[in-house]
């Protein structure tokens, strides 16, 4: 299932480079297994090569569930890979009414992410990501764009312009800030 990845994972031993893996969601479980025979995690350790497995999740039931279960299957598939769950905050918020369906699914996903570190990433506030999505725009593309090009673009003032640049650039450094102290081991949730 892996054999693909691992003449990269050997390139990215000798290049100290990064290699990025979706596990994929909902894994069957013969497919789990199949993974979790493969020694990945023990076969990382044994390169050399740190890794951490990311979990994403909105704060919709049926995403906080899958989270849930894709904690648990990646700690049984490589338990020696660090785990972060990525709670986007996009479509709202994680702070639910107890007892509710939705508090309840929070709390079971909670419950699987016990000895994993936790990140939020906020949404952009206001207007001014909806703007440049709108446009088609990345974020890179936002913050390195010249702000009369952006205000062309955009469709707006070249004022409103730098507003919109400043707060998706400022978006990405919170963001990023947070992602580096996961990966140096801190729960960017709690720093």
């Amino acid at each position: 299932v892996l054999q693909p990845l691992f003449s990269a994972l050997k390139l990215a031993q000798t290049e100290r480079t990064a290699v990025i893996l979706d596990w994929g969601g909902g894994q069957s479980e013969h497919r789990s297994t199949a993974y979790a025979a493969t020694g990945f995690g023990e076969r990382l350790t044994a390169m050399g090569i740190p890794a951490v497995t990311a979990i994403v999740t909105t704060a919709a039931v049926d995403h906080m569930k899958q989270a849930a279960e894709n904690l648990t299957t990646s700690a049984l598939i490589a338990p020696q890979i660090r785990r972060v769950l990525v709670q986007n905050r996009h479509k709202g918020g994680f702070d639910f009414e107890l007892g509710s369906s939705v508090r309840i699914a929070f709390d079971k996903l909670m419950e699987a992410a016990t000895d994993a570190a936790v990140m939020t990433v906020n949404d952009v506030d206001g207007e001014s990501w909806k703007r440049c999505d709108d446009a088609h725009l990345t974020m890179a593309e936002v913050v390195a764009m010249d702000i009369a090009e952006l205000a062309e673009r955009l469709n707006i003032d070249e004022f409103l312009a730098t507003a919109c640049q400043s707060q998706v650039a400022a978006w990405m450094t919170s963001t990023e800030q947070a992602m580096l102290r996961v990966l140096a081991g801190r729960d960017a949730a709690k720093s």
